[in-house]
């Protein structure tokens, strides 16, 4: 029989595309040790194999080409061009923060952003690509997080969280390669696995009243939407589109713990916007010293 392949961490993040890789160098940045396991041999995910492009407001590099943008005008192209599934709520916060959270940050990693396209639904250019698109964006996300001391195990299938009565302890899965069994213990999970949008049964399972809508799917035949499930059944399930299609859909079910450890990264789109929030949480312990509340929705 195979040894177990056992870690121990702070934070294990379940996926190395861009949600996870943001989550991780969030969190070492705030001074957790972080550990990113991916399922394929190579990491990147979705992200490293996608067009690089993200929808930013207000960028240099529009104000270079002479593009007047903002906020308002944005959100009214988000909110015509998605109709009424859109979330208002977080189609601001996304666009009122894609200027500091997403082109400056990623800048900091030392990402070029390189040119525009005006894309669905937006009446200006805002559609904004890296350098080497998605290769270079995420492979500086890549630096980025090792460079900060964050670890990377490839070949490794995540099957489980593990649980003890409703808190998060770890997770386990398996060694594609070897056949081992992988036990981790963390003290908080973060789950993007990406290409939920892929799995359109899980989606109208979770929100049946989407049965009449055209759903955009926009992962890579690499995002199947497996992943772990939570043991009591999918408590909440991110179904996050490509901004520039403006469809931003979420739904949830009752009954998930208030304080489970359990941080779900988007799945699909520019991977940026929660990393703020990931970070802040990680770094702020409870008032009575316990894990901060994980962070749920979006």
């Amino acid at each position: 029989m195979a040894e177990v392949k056992r870690f121990e961490t702070d934070v294990a993040i379940i996926g190395s595309g861009g949600a996870g890789l943001a989550a991780g160098i969030e969190a070492r940045d705030a001074g957790a040790r972080a550990i990113a396991f991916e399922m394929a041999s190579e990491f990147g995910g979705a992200a490293i194999t996608s067009g690089g492009g993200c929808m930013i407001v207000g960028t240099p590099l529009q104000k270079e080409k002479g593009i007047e943008d903002n906020p308002d005008l944005a959100f009214d192209d988000w909110v015509k061009w998605g109709g009424p599934s859109v979330d208002k709520v977080w189609a601001r916060y996304y666009i009122e923060h894609s200027l500091h959270d997403l082109y400056h940050w990623a800048e900091g990693l030392g990402v070029k952003w390189v040119d525009m396209k005006t894309q669905e639904g937006n009446s200006v250019m805002r559609w904004t690509r890296a350098e080497r698109s998605g290769l270079g964006l995420t492979t500086h996300m890549i630096d980025g997080f090792r460079g900060r001391g964050g670890e990377m195990v490839a070949n490794t299938e995540i099957t489980g969280i593990k649980f003890d009565d409703q808190r998060v302890t770890g997770i386990e899965g398996i060694n594609t390669e070897t056949g081992a069994a992988v036990d981790v213990a963390a003290k908080a999970v973060v789950v993007s696995t990406g290409g939920f949008n892929s799995n359109l049964d899980m989606i109208l399972e979770a929100r049946p009243d989407l049965c009449g809508d055209k759903i955009l799917e926009g992962s890579g035949p690499g995002a199947p939407g497996g992943g772990p499930a939570h043991p009591h059944g999918p408590r909440l399930v991110l179904c996050l589109f490509h901004p520039g299609l403006q469809r931003s859909q979420s739904a949830a079910r009752p009954g998930l713990p208030a304080d489970t450890g359990l941080y779900l990264g988007q799945p699909a789109g520019p991977p940026f916007p929660q990393r703020g929030q990931v970070g802040r949480q990680l770094g702020k312990p409870g008032a009575d010293g316990a894990d901060p509340a994980p962070l749920l929705g979006h």
